[in-house]
This record gives structure tokens, sequence and C-alpha cells, in this order.
């Protein structure tokens, strides 16, 4: 009879296949996006991705996610779906998944129309602003062009951006946010193999 243990690995999906280079190189992109608000980066190639994860939300797990970085995924998949990243992510970055979002340093938002207010995530204290979290948001598309206007460091003068699932009340707790500023959190956008960042010190008017 076959292990549970051993049937379960049989059944996780492959990971980078060279993880220190597909690490670096989708980190450098995330790191491009956040530096360049409202500009849409591709990432690819990328590894399979269990269902309900777009393939460049579990590379950048896969890359920026470890022992070390709480997780809190957004509730609400079927059981199976939120089973299978649970494992997929656990197996592959080691990251310990948690019950609240304040206890994250990363978070899984599946459904943006239903994304928690940004406050219930750590904000992070002036003295330390490394620590507040950083949000993966799943969108079902990313366009740059006409959508909501942003203005900040990164933008040359104003970058539109356009995202069809965040609610409209969104972008008045995004200002919020950003009036935190050292404090408050990131966003990194993603639809599918797509990115786009959205860092705490970026102005956004719908």
């Amino acid at each position: 009879m076959i292990s549970p243990l051993l049937k379960a690995a049989d059944d996780l999906l492959p990971g980078f296949s060279n993880p220190v280079f597909d690490s670096q190189r989708v980190f450098r992109k995330v790191l491009e996006a956040l530096a360049h608000p409202g500009s849409v980066y591709e990432l690819a190639p990328l590894p399979p991705a269990p269902v309900s994860l777009h393939p460049a939300s579990a590379a950048i797990c896969l890359a920026l996610l470890d022992f070390e970085t709480p997780l809190w995924l957004q509730p609400g998949l079927p059981v199976g779906r939120q089973e299978s990243i649970t494992r997929h992510l656990r197996f592959h970055c080691g990251c310990p998944i948690v019950d609240a979002p304040i206890q994250s340093s990363f978070a899984l938002i599946h459904d943006a129309a239903s994304i928690p207010s940004l406050a219930s995530f750590a904000q992070s204290e002036i003295e330390y602003p490394d620590r507040s979290a950083t949000l993966i948001v799943q969108v079902a598309g990313l366009d740059a062009g006409p959508g909501v206007m942003l203005r900040g460091p990164g933008i040359w003068t104003v970058a539109t951006l356009g995202v069809p699932d965040l609610p409209a009340a969104f972008w008045s707790e995004w200002c919020e946010n950003a009036a935190r500023f050292p404090c408050g959190v990131d966003l990194i956008l993603v639809a599918g193999k797509r990115i786009a960042g959205l860092p705490r010190t970026t102005l956004a008017e719908a």
C-alpha cells in the first residue's frame, strides 16, 4: 500500500526547474514592477500552478516566501483547491500559513472584489517600515491603459492602469494607505503571467 504522504508528494506540481536562477529572475521583475507603478510586466517561462492560483502568483511565492515569511490565504475557495494551494506552497516555500491577516508578511488574495480592509494587515512602524505586509492580489486582467490614474515615485507624470476587479471603494482606502507612508502595505497585482506593482508611495485617483 502506498503511504498517504508519498501519494501527497506525487500529487505535487513541480517548482522552479532552476531554483536559484528562476527565483532571482522573478525577484528582479517584482522589484521592477514596484519601482515603476502602472507598468505591466510578464513573467515567463513559469512552472505550473495549482487550480485557482495564477502562474505568476505561484512564481512570486516561490521566489519571495520562506520559513520566515508567514502567509495568509484568503478563504473562500473550494476545500480541495485551498488545500492544494496550501500543500504546494508549504512544500516548495516552507512558509507558515497563518489564520489572520495581521499575522502575515505576505497575503494571497484570490478574490479582489472582496479584498479585506488594508488596515487589517500589518502596517509596520515608522522605525521599521519593512515590517508591513505585501499583498499578492489576483485580478482578471491588467491593462496599462484607461483606468485608475497613478502618481508618485517611479512615474514620470501620470500612469493609468486598468484593474477590473477591485471595487471602487478600494481606491479611497488606498489613498488612506498612501497617507500612512512610510507605514502601510504594498500590492503586487497579478493576472495570469502578468504583474503590476502598487507600492505604498503611489497615489491613485479612480
